[in-house]
């Protein structure tokens, strides 16, 4: 219950943040096409849940386990082109896990691919991450990709 109630602050607070009115996709507005693998200190993640959320010109792409207990997600700009760009820039990723959450201090993304016309996009990411608060230790995101539809 912990973790969700972080998960919608956070949801919540970047929807609120960014003054737009739009929803978060359905499940039947993702695809069996939609993917998000990702590992946490060389441990893949078994993700149970992706969601993308559209507040232009931000989208935030999420995957989460069972019970949101472990979240990776990567902001980006909509009509963000191919190429590679810092995971720690304009919109930064984030590691959440309990009640700790890390920021990303470095690292990459790469877009693949973005069709805005199809709403369509793919790419990988990386980064190392610090806790935001606490005493946790930094943690590695390595491995990251996703294909998800906006």
């Amino acid at each position: 219950m912990k973790i969700n109630s972080i998960l919608c602050f956070f949801l919540l607070s970047f929807l609120v943040s960014c003054g737009s009115d739009e929803e978060p996709m359905t499940p039947e507005e993702m695809t069996e096409e939609s993917s998000f693998s990702v590992k946490v200190n060389g441990v893949s993640l078994s993700i149970a849940n992706i969601q993308v959320i559209k507040n232009n010109p931000i989208l935030l792409i999420a995957g989460s386990t069972a019970g949101a207990a472990k979240i990776v997600q990567v902001p980006l700009n909509m009509d963000v082109s191919p190429g590679t760009y810092p995971a720690d820039g304009l919109y930064t990723s984030q590691y959440i896990e309990g009640s700790n959450i890390w920021n990303a201090n470095n690292g990459t993304f790469t877009i693949t691919k973005n069709d805005i016309t199809a709403k369509r996009i793919e790419g990988t990411f990386e980064f190392d991450a610090s806790p935001i608060s606490g005493t946790a230790s930094d943690v590695s995101v390595t491995e990251g990709s996703f294909k998800v539809n906006y």
